[in-house]
């Protein structure tokens, strides 16, 4: 688990609340919960509908990444070294031994493609192509946040609004009106934090996570590419080795 991930939430969130209480606020003051329905709900509506729902749904399953550590580059280094010494004294065809057991998805097609005998520019074009398509989907979905984050302090200005009109509509009790006032702005706070403490830091964290999976499949293009040429596995691994 990446720590520092939650240490940051809870950073952040402890800056507002403490900053709210040492200066002599109260808590409470900050709990409303139509205020946090209108922001969190209403910009999560907007996101629903500008966001189609194969992205909702990729957003979903990579969220809890903002929450995990990087995924080390050593094993798929060791692993891609490993075919190119295999391919190069068992031959090509050798690595279709253990294929099937072993891999799947992007690194299962780059070992079939050399299996199958496709030449390096047919090679190259198709993975390049599977990994673009790959990156351009993520990041849509990664984008999921960000726009949840452009929403929010709009959202939050609509809720102070909707406060003041039920302030204004109160105007015959006015020992009520500071305190109906500080409650109205509550929406803003809401709208303001949960942009810049929480959703746009998701996303960006997830650019993280979707850039550094990015190395890894440009690894196993230039491995397959490597194989094809009939390169020396060392010559590959210094190439990985400055990739990581």
């Amino acid at each position: 688990m990446d720590s520092l991930s939650l240490l940051g939430i809870i950073i952040a969130f402890g800056a507002v609340l403490g900053s709210q209480y040492f200066d002599g606020g109260s808590l409470n003051s900050l709990i409303n919960l139509p205020a946090l329905a209108i922001v969190l709900l209403g910009s999560f509506g907007a996101v629903l509908l500008e966001t189609p729902k194969e992205h909702i749904k990729t957003a979903i399953k990579l969220l809890p990444n903002v929450f995990k550590n990087l995924p080390e580059l050593e094993p798929t280094m060791q692993e891609c070294v490993k075919w190119s010494m295999i391919a190069r004294k068992e031959g090509k065809l050798a690595l279709e031994n253990y294929l099937f057991s072993n891999y799947s998805g992007f690194t299962k097609k780059a070992i079939l493609l050399i299996v199958d005998g496709y030449d390096i520019d047919q090679v190259k074009n198709i993975l390049t192509y599977d990994m673009q398509a790959w990156e351009s989907k993520l990041l849509k979905s990664a984008k999921v946040f960000e726009s949840w984050g452009g929403y929010t302090p709009t959202l939050g200005i609509l809720a102070a609004v909707l406060g003041l009109i039920h302030v204004m509509e109160n105007l015959s009790e006015p020992q009520a009106l500071g305190s109906g006032i500080a409650v109205a702005f509550v929406g803003t706070i809401y709208g303001v934090g949960f942009a810049n403490m929480i959703f746009i830091p998701i996303s960006k964290k997830l650019k993280h996570y979707i850039q550094h999976m990015l190395v890894q499949k440009i690894m196993i293009i230039q491995t397959t590419v490597s194989i094809l040429k009939g390169e020396n596995p060392n010559s590959l691994r210094s190439k990985l080795e400055s990739m990581i």
